[in-house]
């Protein structure tokens, strides 16, 4: 794909994002993080490490009974750890969204927008050019 044709599929998308959101979406707000439930994780593991001498097995192998239930509680805390990032991530995401597609939120508002969405257009209507003109692959 040449540089045009990426920034027409990036207007494309844009005008999606504006048809979908656009007219849905009310003003900003971030209460979206507010529902985000804080996680619940698995109690912790009860054991403490001690210093051991070499020689002294019992100490060791208790060391590595507690070092094991460590990794275990790693491991099943993981899926509720992965969830609440994910929570994290689509709330951010929403808000973004919320923020950037609402009809309050115009191009006045953000210094410069309007010139480099047009500026962004010049790219394809030079490359239209040379393609008309019949050297599509040089100036």
């Amino acid at each position: 794909m040449s540089k045009g044709e990426d920034i027409l599929l990036f207007d494309i998308l844009v005008g999606i994002l504006l048809f979908a959101f656009g007219a849905s979406t009310s003003s900003p707000t971030l209460l979206a993080f507010q529902n985000i439930a804080v996680p619940k994780l698995a109690p912790a593991v009860g054991g403490i490490f001690q210093n051991c001498q070499n020689t002294d097995l019992g100490c060791i192998s208790s060391n590595i009974a507690v070092a094991t239930a460590y990794v275990g509680w790693a491991i099943v805390n993981l899926p509720v750890l992965i969830i609440f990032l994910l929570q994290l991530f689509i709330g951010f995401a929403s808000v973004v969204l919320i923020t950037v597609f609402s009809p309050q939120f115009t191009s006045n508002g953000v210094p410069f927008l309007g010139i480099f969405l047009v500026g962004l257009q010049l790219y394809p209507v030079w490359e239209a050019i040379r393609t008309v003109r019949g050297s599509s692959v040089g100036v």
